[in-house]
């Protein structure tokens, strides 16, 4: 079983809410569904100089990457293809209708005993930094997205078979970054460069890390 985190690409449009951002924002700490009352309305947030592009099949909200907004194109064929227990929730951006994705049951995924983590007091929040994460595969089972109850992640996490279905479809807009395989294992989230040296078929070009290798080249 191989996990991913999905992450907006750098060159992707964003977008920012019009209306109930207050509301969002509560979800996102405390997981609910949204009510039938709310009418999510939103635009794209201009790209340095003022300049728009065509919105990808998945985008975020301003910089969070709790509830991604799908396409019409990506929404119709995922519902038609996996029994999801999500809640989909249309969003009006500058008059076209995407899909913002719910995630609201939580799901005891990290095993937090054997994975190699760390709680940052924020002040007004704790965060968890990771440096190896351990699934519960169980826990997991077959579901293709997901979100974790540890520190009620923020973070959507996939399935492998999400993954080739989303780039078989030929969609974009995210990249994978994978998290967990328990055939590689430790499973650096940040790699050293002796562990891009030593799996360079998970970590070096061709592998699963060729974008972020200039990140780790001083490292040692």
């Amino acid at each position: 079983m191989r996990i991913y985190q999905l992450n907006p690409t750098e060159d992707a449009a964003r977008i920012k809410l019009l209306s109930d951002m207050e509301f969002v924002q509560s979800a996102i700490e405390s997981p609910m569904q949204f009510p039938d009352s709310i009418k999510l309305r939103a635009t794209q947030i201009p790209f340095e100089g003022g300049a728009k592009q065509k919105i990808r099949d998945v985008t975020f909200i301003d910089y969070t990457r709790t509830m991604p907004v799908f396409s019409e194109s990506l929404y119709t064929q995922l519902v038609d293809n996996v029994n999801l227990d999500v809640q989909w929730r249309p969003v009006d951006v500058d008059g076209d209708t995407y899909y913002l994705l719910n995630i609201f049951d939580l799901i005891n995924a990290i095993d937090a005993d054997k994975s190699v983590i760390e709680n940052v007091d924020m002040g007004d929040r704790v965060v968890v930094k990771a440096d190896e994460l351990v699934m519960n595969e169980d826990a997991i089972g077959e579901r293709w997205l997901f979100r974790d109850q540890l520190n009620k992640s923020r973070s959507i996490y996939c399935s492998k078979e999400f993954v080739e279905w989303f780039e078989q479809c030929g969609f974009d807009g995210v990249y994978f970054k994978p998290v967990y395989d328990p055939a590689y294992r430790p499973f650096k989230l940040a790699p050293y460069t002796k562990d891009v040296i030593a799996r360079p078929d998970v970590y070096g070009p061709g592998g699963l890390f060729p974008r972020y290798l200039h990140h780790f080249e001083n490292k040692t």
